[in-house]
């Protein structure tokens, strides 16, 4: 059922920017050396519900998994972003595609050759289909109001 919401709200999200945003964001651009630090600063703290935290979230609790942190570095970076999954033999993980850079988000300065990570990619979502995902659902869960 979660995956049939996922859908719906990627698909509701590729029609504007922020379709759902009940945190009211606005759409940033920073540089990356403003943006990175600010993810990298933050605490790795994994997750085994693979909920994915608002921006806000993330910084209020001073840290998340590695989806988390993808979600708050692309808010930073703007549209240029996008949120990549890949598959490792340990399992899934979330990197930040930025002008054709695979970024570590929890790292700063740690970079990915393209011709590594693109036989591992299992999707790419948008910036707008993340932010719509991530601050609908983050501040449900906020108020409790999960569906």
């Amino acid at each position: 059922m979660r995956w049939i919401s996922l859908i719906f709200i990627l698909l509701l999200a590729s029609c504007s920017p922020f379709y759902f945003n009940p945190e009211g964001y606005e759409i940033l651009s920073e540089s990356l050396d403003e943006a990175w630090p600010k993810s990298a600063a933050l605490a790795y703290i994994p997750d085994e519900n693979d909920y994915w935290q608002s921006p806000h979230e993330t910084e209020d609790r001073g840290g998340g998994d590695c989806e988390d942190l993808a979600v708050y570095l692309m808010y930073f970076l703007g549209e240029d972003s996008e949120f990549v999954a890949v598959q490792l033999a340990k399992g899934r993980h979330a990197l930040v595609r930025y002008r054709g850079m695979y970024l570590e988000p929890h790292k700063y300065g740690t970079t990915y050759n393209p011709s590594e990570i693109e036989p591992l990619v299992v999707v790419i979502y948008s910036y707008n289909a993340v932010m719509t995902y991530s601050t609908h659902y983050g501040t449900l869960a906020i108020t409790g109001d999960r569906r």
